[in-house]
């Protein structure tokens, strides 16, 4: 119980002090259970920026839109900023090092420059090879958090029937 309230307290501290977006930057970095949040996040952005981007939608726009659409708020902010570059005039080539809130990931994915065929299909591949990695790294979180709950529970058994055990120990020492 105080492990859970630490937790909470931390977190409402950091997300008053960083932001939504920072928090989710910080979690991005929690191992095996960061990189799931990160690959399911990037798999949900160029999903639907494919969409948007089939539909004729102009990069800046859509990319407002999808950082309106996506759950993620540090690529909600990044797909902001990287809207405001494009209306610039800037590439989206160019983005690298500059927004910050996108990973490598993302803009490593071909087609940036090219026409809007080459990038939808490549956003489309580009998220279900992240929804695939997404679900490998879940499943390897949970193959390791697995034998830390048995211990876990194993040592609340063994507390729970020594504490139950203990006052009848004592009694019939007392009574002999």
């Amino acid at each position: 119980l105080g492990f859970a309230v630490v937790i909470l307290v931390a977190w409402l501290i950091s997300k008053s002090i960083f932001g939504a977006a920072g928090v989710r930057r910080v979690l991005y970095r929690v191992p095996l259970l960061g990189r799931v949040f990160k690959l399911s996040a990037l798999a949900e952005f160029s999903q639907l920026l494919a969409l948007l981007i089939e539909a004729r939608t102009p990069l800046h726009e859509a990319l407002r839109l999808v950082g309106g659409a996506v759950r993620d708020p540090n690529l909600s902010e990044g797909a902001y900023r990287a809207a405001r570059h494009i209306e610039n005039g800037e590439s989206f080539a160019s983005l690298r090092g500059v927004i910050y809130e996108f990973p490598d990931e993302l803009l490593r994915i071909p087609g940036w420059g090219g026409n809007d065929v080459t990038l939808i299909e490549s956003l489309r591949v580009s998220s279900e090879v992240f929804a695939l990695q997404s679900e490998i790294s879940g499943r390897g979180f949970v193959g390791a958090i697995t034998p830390f709950s048995v211990i876990l529970a194993g040592c609340i058994i063994t507390l729970t029937v020594i504490g139950l055990f203990l006052p009848l120990v004592q009694l019939l020492g007392a009574l002999s």
